[in-house]
């Protein structure tokens, strides 16, 4: 029952994704291109906003996306319609919602805006579409990075190119009519940067893109891979509650993360596994590192690859330390959500049109990764006939 109840859950989402309603879609972006230097010798290509839609993306997607469920996810995501859960407060509704998740409401009049970030690849159009339609119009930004490496140095061709097809689709509308959306390339060609370190150092450049889209302190920094997301009613949520990893972390010292402990499709949304994902993340911009205030705040040790070492938050009596992109996917944070009730994320994993895409995947990331495939294999051979 608990299991037909989440999928439930789920379907009630779907049927969100697929409401179709009337407005003009923003329009789509052209690329610019510019570099940045540092230690780390990242590119940074970006792309600035356009006023117009191009025709050719529905022959586009015809032509370059083979799966039917992908195609009719991209059609639904690329319908113009409003926000139609951003309409005028109602503090009824606030806080009832804040209570689903053991949250208050103090009487809070304007949504805190968030910034979202996440590294992009080869993920799949149906992934890509079903993200888009769940965070529609509700995120500040988009900001994504892609690099010519996987995590064990395969190179790779950049898809997301400027003027390519695939980055006007990205920047089409389909994350909402006034979210603005960026790529940045990681461009890194030092041989140790491999493994969990170099998707570390490249989600980094997130941070640049956040400062640039202009995030404040207590605006909130959202940081996740494609195919993981919270759900629109819980990140409604944390723009509206009362949430103590947002408004009473004494100094970036007391609990700061907020994870979600998230139901996790395995390759299609019939494959509701036991496992459980505490993943995507969420830290309040006064405790990021380049967004918050440095004074007084210490310097953690850190291992090569980026995390903390042990002892970080007993550095200094008042405060604490500002956080990186590392810290938002290695560090424990306070968990939300319970499969079976109000799940408050999802994660959709593997969601690949076809069983090379997955061997491709598996070949080219790390180790730890690599391992997963024998208990995958099962899961391919499924998603092959799909």
């Amino acid at each position: 029952m608990r299991r037909l109840r989440v999928f439930l859950s789920a379907a009630v989402t779907v049927c969100t994704f697929l409401r179709g309603i009337e407005v003009s879609i923003l329009g789509l972006s052209a690329a610019s291109i510019h570099e940045t230097s540092g230690q780390t010798q990242t590119t940074a290509l970006s792309s600035a906003t356009s006023t117009s839609l191009k025709s050719h993306l529905p022959r586009f997607i015809l032509e370059n996306v083979k799966e039917k469920s992908a195609q009719l996810l991209l059609e639904r995501a690329l319908t113009p319609r409003p926000v139609d859960d951003d309409e005028v407060l109602d503090e009824t509704t606030e806080a009832e919602r804040c209570k689903r998740y053991n949250l208050r409401y103090n009487g809070r009049k304007t949504r805190r805006r968030i910034f979202y970030g996440s590294l992009i690849a080869d993920d799949s159009w149906a992934t890509i579409a079903i993200s888009a339609l769940e965070h529609y119009g509700m995120l500040h930004s988009v900001a994504f990075v892609e690099g010519d490496r996987t995590q064990m140095r395969y190179e790779r061709k950049i898809r997301f190119f400027p003027e390519s097809d695939d980055l006007q689709l990205l920047q089409s509308g389909i994350y909402g009519p006034n979210t603005k959306v960026t790529v940045d390339y990681y461009l890194n060609e030092q041989e140790w940067i491999q493994g969990l370190a170099r998707e570390n150092h490249q989600r980094s450049v997130l941070f640049k893109r956040w400062r640039e889209n202009g995030m404040q302190h207590d605006d909130i920094g959202y940081i996740a891979d494609v195919d993981e997301m919270f759900t629109r009613d819980f990140l409604r949520a944390m723009q509206i509650c009362e949430v103590k990893e947002f408004d009473d972390h004494n100094n970036c010292k007391g609990s700061i993360k907020v994870e979600s402990n998230s139901a996790v499709f395995e390759g299609g949304p019939e494959c509701l596994t036991s496992v459980r994902c505490l993943r995507p993340d969420l830290i309040v911009g006064e405790c990021i590192e380049g967004i918050g205030d440095p004074t007084h705040r210490p310097i953690a040790p850190r291992f090569p690859e980026g995390r903390f070492k042990p002892g970080f938050m007993a550095l200094d009596e008042d405060f604490g330390p500002l956080w990186w992109a590392v810290d938002f996917r290695m560090t424990q944070g306070n968990s939300y959500g319970k499969v079976g009730s109000f799940v408050a994320g999802y994660h959709v994993h593997n969601f690949f049109p076809n069983e090379l895409a997955l061997r491709k995947k598996y070949k080219t990331l790390d180790i730890l990764s690599r391992m997963q495939w024998k208990s995958h294999w099962k899961i391919s051979k499924k998603i092959s006939n799909l």
